[in-house]
């Protein structure tokens, strides 16, 4: 047996704090054992150091050893500085703070003399950095070999990708997944920053364990012809809830385009712990046919601060999948610029919660043939829609909740807001809340479609020229605003040349329903006035406010046959009503919150709409009904028409 020598002859160990460790011990042992081993003080091995070696009064000993060790590094008073197990000829003793950034010159020791050649040769081969020793800065740190350190992270490069943008990577970047897979441990694959990584087929993200961190690196999927570019799956064993540590991040994922048949990130596994509970963040996806999927066991997922665009659709929850859709979260994501819908969803036991998001310039924003989309405190913007951008249908209970945020077209929209198709009896329906809404449609309707609409307390800026202040015909508040009824309900006269005591009938105005000249349906309301310009003539049309503190909206039409003239004025308000068969009386009106004067010449009239053209204001609490007042005192006798009287409140 031949003893070889550590390097430098004797070596010096020095305590954490830096200084010349005096009376040190070193203790040996059998390699992963408490076995002591003998160390030597000569070549042959014939004469062994004491076991611990106490070192001298310069902190230094000469030790000599062949094979494998453990070496324990204490202070004079037993305090462990440092362990280190499989000790080898081949690697370097260090002591204390001595290691740090050493490299272990062993040629001589190990190789012989002039061996300097093979040595660095050995450096390159995969053993070689178990020759570089590490020690990390700040009291506590322990000595480590290169390779250890190194070996804390997987990299894709590591296993043969190249990043340069031309190479094809794939097959590496999966070979580098699945080692770290095979550990059965949880890791981080890591893509070098400011790489480009070209890829012709999928990678598939076992997210129980493996997180991929792209550092800003793209996946680059142009040149891949059909399927996933990456797909999100799960171990299948154990509990979901510790998967939230997987997923990926910083990176930018790009495919071959819109029209194509490749979609960007699909979640989908089979078994139960599949590809729930885990964070996709900071990863833009872009040209793809569907930016983002959600399929087999994929819930509660998070997707921070990933933008999805350029796409056919940004992301789809399809129909036909097992145990999938709860809480799929997008916070502080945005999808522009889809060339069919930013959101598709089709699973009717799916939601999707988008928070602090924006959804701007898309060709639709929404599709919902079932489940739940929430957006809460989101931003939607397009410039105009060529049909409606928020559509709702089938017999599962379609819902869309937005609440707060704000809504805008920013050009010369034509269409309505929402198409609400969704069975009656099922549930379901478009509800908007607390939005900020400006220069939505020019559309007589804000929805269209039989399924529930509701729009509760809009934030506007903006007056019905640029925003709907009609919600859709069937919702209109009036009792029979299309007069079919042989009795008028929603009418009552308010100024006449003598007393009032009739609801409809007066001295110089009668208000009757007549089935003659209709706009719609079979009837329309004739205003009757019996004397000429100057005498009094009025009546009010209302509509009960369900709450009070709420935005509303009128809309009726109006014609004449005959040739008298004169000025209708016409004011809309909220009132405070006290109702009665008889006689009804206005205990109270607001301030006009707006005025329309109609001109009437000799000719006959087609009808034509009246609408409120007001800021649309706020209900006082007390009042009880909207209210369009009808001042008839400057036109001359003869019979005018109304029909399709519409309020709504919002």
């Amino acid at each position: 047996m031949t003893a070889t020598l550590m390097p430098n002859g004797k070596h010096r160990f020095y305590a954490q704090d830096g200084t010349v460790l005096v009376g040190g011990k070193v203790f040996t042992y059998d390699a992963g054992t408490v076995t002591p081993r003998p160390t030597y003080s000569d070549q042959a091995s014939t004469i062994p150091n004491t076991n611990p070696v106490i070192l001298d009064a310069r902190g230094e000993a000469l030790i000599r050893w062949d094979g494998a060790y453990k070496y324990v590094l204490k202070t004079a008073a037993d305090v462990t500085i440092e362990t280190i197990d499989d000790f080898t000829p081949a690697t370097l003793l260090m002591g204390g703070g001595s290691g740090a950034g050493m490299i272990g010159f062993l040629y001589a020791a190990v190789y012989g003399a002039n061996t300097v050649g093979k040595w660095l040769q050995d450096l390159a081969l995969s053993t070689g950095s178990t020759f570089i020793g590490f020690i990390q800065a700040g009291a506590g740190a322990v000595l480590r070999t290169s390779r250890d350190k190194m070996r804390e992270l997987f990299s894709a490069k590591d296993f043969g990708a190249v990043g340069n943008g031309v190479s094809l990577d794939a097959v590496f970047i999966q070979a580098a997944h699945d080692a770290l897979v095979a550990t059965g441990k949880f890791g981080v694959l890591t893509l070098p920053q400011n790489c480009v990584f070209k890829c012709n087929v999928g990678l598939t993200v076992n997210v129980s364990l493996v997180r991929i961190d792209g550092n800003g690196s793209k996946l680059d999927f142009s040149g891949m012809a059909a399927g996933t570019a990456i797909t999100l799956v799960g171990k299948g064993s154990g509990t979901p809830y510790a998967q939230s540590v997987g997923g990926i991040r910083g990176i930018e994922v790009a495919g071959p385009g819109a029209t194509s048949v490749v979609n960007g990130i699909e979640f989908n596994n089979t078994p139960e712990a599949g590809t729930s509970h885990n964070t996709v963040e900071s990863c833009p996806v872009h040209d793809f046919q569907i930016g983002h999927v959600f399929k087999n066991n994929a819930y509660c997922i998070n997707v921070l601060n990933s933008g999805v665009y350029a796409c056919g659709t940004g992301t789809q929850q399809p129909s036909g999948f097992a145990n999938y859709g709860e809480r799929i979260s997008y916070i502080g994501s945005d999808i522009f610029n889809c060339t069919t819908v930013a959101i598709d969803m089709q699973n009717a036991s799916g939601e999707y919660v988008m928070t602090n998001s924006s959804f701007d310039y898309n060709v639709k924003v929404a599709n919902i043939s079932g489940g739940r989309v929430n957006l809460m405190a989101c931003h939607v913007e397009a410039s105009t829609y060529a049909s409606e951008p928020f559509v709702l249908s089938g017999a599962t209970g379609a819902t869309l909740l937005m609440n707060g945020g704000w809504m805008l077209c920013t050009g010369a929209n034509a269409v309505s807001i929402v198409n609400a198709n969704t069975t009656a009896g099922k549930g379901g329906g478009a509800f908007f809340r607390d939005v900020f809404m400006n220069n939505l449609t020019s559309a007589s309707y804000f929805a269209t479609g039989t399924g529930n609409v509701e729009v509760s307390n809009p934030i506007l800026y903006d007056t019905p020229a640029n925003f709907p202040v009609l919600l859709r015909l069937d919702q209109s508040l009036a009792i029979d605003g299309g007069f079919e009824q042989a009795t008028p309900a929603d009418v009552f006269i308010t100024a006449d040349t003598a007393a009032i005591t009739s609801r409809l009938a007066g001295t110089d105005i009668v208000l009757s329903s007549v089935a003659v000249n209709p706009r719609s349906g079979a009837r329309s309301l004739k205003m009757a006035k019996a004397f000429g310009a100057g005498s009094a003539c009025g009546f009010a049309m209302v509509a009960p406010l369900r709450a009070g503190r709420r935005n509303a909206g009128v809309r009726l039409w109006y014609s004449k046959l005959g040739a008298q003239t004169g000025t209708m004025f016409v004011s809309y308000a909220f009132v405070a009503l006290r109702d009665s068969p008889t006689v009804p009386a206005i205990l109270k009106t607001s301030t006009a919150i707006g005025t329309t004067n109609v001109v009437l010449g000799a000719a006959a009239v087609a009808y034509t709409a009246i609408v409120g053209g007001f800021d649309l204001g706020r209900a006082p609490a007390w009042a009880t009904h909207i209210a369009v007042i009808i001042n008839a005192d400057n036109v001359g006798a003869g019979d005018i028409y109304f029909d399709d009287f519409e309020a709504y409140e919002f």
